[in-house]
């Protein structure tokens, strides 16, 4: 009997036998919770779910085959649900938080506009359909890494030494760099991601048609001659209309989503305990 009892499958009945008495303690009682129907809804579902993968409809026995395949996931899925053993797992509580999400952008993605509300939409965010700043810049590259932590101090000497001088003083002087050393036509995000946010930001407060600096970057120090400043331009409604819409249907969802939150955080009562309060730093 000993002997018996150390087997992995006497182990897999015993585990089996305590799920199932548990299950008779504390499952439903509602019929309708063990009653499953396959119904040809459920077949178009799992019959396109296999063409998508597949290229083709599954043959007789690949059928038989995906709905004993639905039954298994939905007799398990039940029955976990019934002993709560979804209860504690973060990876189900996050999925199942993810399919709620998805349902309030469905719906919001659903949503048409008419045309004057859209217009409206447009009307009331100018700052979001506009052209990038634009500049034209030559620069001298002085690495950080200079001998001394010296390249600051280098490169405000070689300023004074170009003072009235023109672009074309600075060729070929400071440290090699691995970018180009003139940009033509760039905009205020690509030169941020180039250079670094700060760097853009300094640029385009600075007149042109001089050497000025040293303007720090991560790289190190830069000595800056800009031209062919262009601003900002709005872009018409016409062009940008695909945009708008899709910005006006995430801002639908972001309100759908934060409505449903406050709706459901009505339907519960939710209590903080007083150590969790203290932990919190609430009152």
């Amino acid at each position: 009997m000993r002997k018996i009892l150390h087997e992995p499958l006497a182990h897999f009945f015993v585990a089996g036998g305590l799920i199932f008495l548990l299950y008779a303690l504390i499952g439903p009682d509602d019929a309708s919770e063990r009653r499953i129907v396959i119904d040809n809804g459920i077949i178009e579902r799992l019959t396109s779910a296999w063409q998508l993968r597949a290229n083709r409809e599954p043959g007789p026995e690949e059928l038989d085959g995906l709905v004993a395949d639905y039954l298994y996931e939905e007799l398990f899925s039940r029955e976990a649900r019934a002993l709560g053993l979804e209860l504690d797992d973060p990876v189900i509580r996050r999925r199942l938080a993810q399919k709620m999400n998805l349902l309030a952008e469905s719906a919001a993605q659903q949503a048409e506009p008419g045309e004057a509300e859209l217009l409206a939409w447009y009307e009331a965010h100018p700052e979001l359909y506009r052209t990038q700043d634009r500049l034209g810049f030559s620069h001298i590259y002085f690495n950080h890494d200079r001998p001394g932590g010296s390249a600051a101090q280098d490169a405000a000497a070689l300023l004074s030494r170009l003072e009235g001088t023109g672009e074309s003083a600075g060729k070929d002087m400071g440290d090699t760099f691995m970018l180009p050393r003139e940009f033509t036509d760039i905009g205020r995000s690509q030169l941020g991601r180039l250079f670094g946010d700060d760097f853009a930001a300094t640029l385009f407060t600075l007149p042109t048609g001089r050497w000025q600096g040293p303007v720090a970057s991560g790289y190190g120090y830069h000595l800056v001659y800009l031209y062919g400043m262009q601003e900002a331009e709005p872009i018409s409604f016409s062009e940008s209309r695909t945009r708008v819409l899709q910005d006006w249907q995430r801002d639908r969802y972001e309100q759908m989503q934060k409505a449903l939150l406050e709706e459901l955080k009505s339907r519960y009562e939710i209590v903080y305990t007083e150590e969790a309060r203290i932990r919190l730093g609430s009152e």
